[in-house]
């Protein structure tokens, strides 16, 4: 989480005058399925940023990883939010669809779009649905 922290400022601090806070500690992943998790998060912030916030509107972004009785990471952009009638399947562009078919393919998980104090989104996969190559230390099964 602290590397997709850094990457998230440096990419898109310059922007907008955001706050970017991430939270969560323990969850281990391949390489592999951290760089698709990291390229979905950022697809995430570079939509916020592109279609959330007007140019001069300060604004928030955060990010949390939880483990539970499944892996959760929840995106929250207190923007304008995703119109109230959006349906991911039928109104994603190119990049929302690619995250939703990577978060599928690679984590065997789901991504769910929802309006909710702006946008929030979760991406959510159980650890006996994942794939190989994933670890994770919040006490759940261990499985690389």
């Amino acid at each position: 989480m602290e590397r997709i922290d850094t990457c998230i400022r440096e990419i898109h601090g310059d922007r907008h005058d955001m706050t970017f806070t991430t939270k969560g500690s323990g969850l281990r992943l391949s390489s592999s399925l951290a760089s698709s998790l990291a390229i979905a998060i950022n697809e995430l912030v570079w939509n916020s940023c592109v279609h959330g916030f007007d140019p001069e509107e300060k604004g928030s972004i955060a990010v949390e990883a939880t483990a539970a009785n499944g892996i959760e990471i929840e995106f929250r952009a207190n923007g304008k939010g995703i119109p109230e009638e959006f349906d991911l399947e039928r109104d994603a562009k190119a990049g929302l669809s690619i995250v939703r078919n990577m978060v599928a393919r690679d984590f065997n998980g789901r991504l769910i779009l929802r309006r909710k104090g702006g946008t929030t989104a979760t991406i959510t996969w159980a650890p006996s649905s994942a794939p190989a190559g994933w670890a994770c230390f919040w006490g759940c099964i261990r499985h690389v």
